[in-house]
């Protein structure tokens, strides 16, 4: 006599075997529900924590612009010194912006002549 299994499809010729082979398929869709709702928890902590920085950043740059409006407001200006690297990053930038503006004109010119 055989055994039919609804949850595996498949015959068996045991009445143990086929409890044997339900077991592991419920087994592992066990496992695999678990693993997922892990995966839902750690997503959903992982957003928690990047909305809170960006909230904080939010409120970091607010209270930095209410800073200096204050400040400019009591003292007229504000001033800050940079470094010479923030100026050699500015200067790199600004190198980048140039080359792509005189390409543009060099192909705008090409066009106009």
């Amino acid at each position: 006599m055989k055994f039919y299994s609804e949850i595996t499809k498949k015959l068996y010729d045991s009445e143990k075997d086929l409890a044997m082979a339900e077991a592991k398929v419920k087994l592992s869709e066990a496992q695999k529900q678990e693993a997922e709702k892990a995966k839902r928890m750690a997503r959903a902590t992982r957003a928690k924590e990047v909305e809170k920085a960006l909230k904080d950043a939010n409120e970091a740059q607010a209270k930095a612009i209410k800073l200096l409006k204050d400040f400019t407001n009591d003292y007229g200006y504000f001033h800050m010194s940079y470094s010479t690297d923030d100026a050699e990053k500015q200067n790199e930038k600004n190198k980048e912006i140039t080359s792509n503006v005189d390409s543009f004109l060099d192909l705008l010119s090409s066009f106009l002549q």
